[in-house]
């Protein structure tokens, strides 16, 4: 037994808690963040994750771009997570360390959704197959021939890392799950507008993702009393002084009252809500009448500095072209071909059927454009006609009827064709008889 005695000590000891854990109890990790140039990325929201995929932490770089994390690593490997721009460090190992994240390029995604019959919801928007928006609704005012044409659509914006993405709206109203097409995208630093269009697309909400299910039917647990204060900044970036806040739950019940001060701030106080988010119904006074807009769906949670952008405040500042390049005019079914658009300002666009619906797109400043398409087909080169357009400022492109430009073969210009073929024949005469003088 005695010969034992230090076998089973031993042995006890390659046992014990203190000599199996491989991490320190403690650890202080430090999180710088560069922008894609390389200068210090301020207010970025970084979490800090172990090896077990838990998150031990979350923080928002300062002005050097840095954050610290002083927490339990709870496993021997760590990582940092920018979910925002999609970046995540590679595994480091768990100990007093600075770990560093360059942040990709992002660029940012508007766009509207053309509702389509469905008469209440608010659809949402699916990037990635992954990460789900909420849009807004507002409405939409059409020239009609002598008339004006007002209907509800729904707006969304979004930022994402640049490059391919996929996206679709999806919405549930009156027993019928709504879809648009999945509509492929190239994002770049500049804004990327998009229209999408909702159809019928089941009676079976099953169908639904289950994120995108638990959205629409709220079947998580949510809501209760919480604290909720922010500030209201228009387009520029300025804040909104006088505004009148209503806070609403997701079935649209307004749960409260608060109003901006010379900062723009608004608080709540305390609110009591049933469902998981709430949204914010904003009245503006503007010049003698008032000016209303949504926000989008925030988490029913504690929520304090809250800043919310108006994007639709101050009236717009730009309009739009949109439209396709077909080979007919077929509007009441016009089918998108590819080709390239060109404007008289120098600005151009590449489109093809399988992005974006075969749909161009332009944001412009109001005032007078010249737009035609080319189109190369087999080694032949299609050309439309030249159209002149006026530009209105407008925050839709669905405020403005889609342009359609009809490519077709070079016609030939006989008037010019004549006057070339005459002078050629006078050239040919004047060489003939110059060279029997000569002779």
């Amino acid at each position: 037994m005695r010969r034992l005695t230090p076998v089973l000590i031993l042995l006890a000891l390659c046992l014990s808690p203190a000599t199996a854990t491989a991490y320190p109890a403690d650890i202080s990790v430090t999180v710088k963040v560069f922008n894609p140039d390389g200068s210090p990325a301020a207010g970025v929201q970084v979490a800090l994750q172990n090896g077990n995929y838990a998150v031990l932490g979350n923080e928002t770089t300062g002005i050097s771009g840095t954050c610290i994390f002083n927490v339990s690593p709870g496993s021997a490997a760590i990582r940092a997570l920018v979910d925002d721009y999609d970046v995540v460090s590679v595994w480091h190992e768990a100990l007093n360390s600075t770990i560093e994240v360059k942040l990709r390029r992002v660029g940012e995604v508007t766009g509207t959704i053309r509702m389509d019959g469905m008469g209440s919801g608010n659809p949402l928007v699916v990037l990635d197959n992954d990460t789900i928006y909420d849009s807004t609704p507002y409405d939409v005012s059409r020239q009609n021939g002598s008339g004006v044409y007002v209907f509800t659509a729904n707006r969304f914006s979004l930022a994402t890392t640049t490059g391919p993405h996929t996206l679709y709206a999806v919405g549930y109203s009156n027993g019928t799950v709504y879809r648009s097409a999945d509509t492929a995208i190239n994002v770049s630093e500049a804004a990327v507008p998009v229209v999408l269009e909702l159809s019928p697309y089941s009676d079976n909400a099953s169908i639904l993702p289950l994120d995108v299910y638990d959205r629409i039917f709220h079947t998580t647990a949510g809501g209760g009393t919480f604290s909720f204060s922010g500030r209201i900044l228009d387009a520029s970036g300025a804040p909104v002084q006088g505004a009148t806040i209503t806070a609403q739950d997701y079935l649209v019940q307004d749960r409260g009252h608060a109003s901006s001060d010379a900062n723009g701030t608004f608080d709540f106080g305390l609110l009591n809500v049933s469902t998981d988010f709430l949204r914010l119904k904003i009245n503006i006074p503007d010049n003698g009448s008032t000016f209303t807009t949504y926000t989008q769906f925030y988490p029913a949670e504690d929520t304090a500095g809250l800043e919310v952008k108006v994007l639709d405040y101050p009236k717009p500042a730009y309009g739009y072209i949109y439209g396709i390049i077909a080979l007919t005019e077929n509007r009441s079914n016009p089918v998108p071909i590819s080709g390239t658009v060109y404007l008289n300002n120098g600005l151009s666009q590449e489109v093809s059927p399988s992005v974006n619906s075969g749909q161009f797109s332009f944001a412009l400043s109001p005032g007078t454009y010249e737009i035609y398409a080319v189109h190369e087909d087999g080694g032949q080169r299609l050309v439309s006609e030249t159209r002149t357009i006026q530009v209105e400022a407008v925050w839709s492109a669905l405020a403005v009827n889609p342009t359609v430009l009809v490519v077709g073969p070079p016609e030939v210009q006989y008037v010019p064709l004549a006057i070339a073929l005459a002078l050629g024949a006078l050239c040919m005469a004047g060489t003939g008889y110059a060279l029997r003088r000569w002779l």
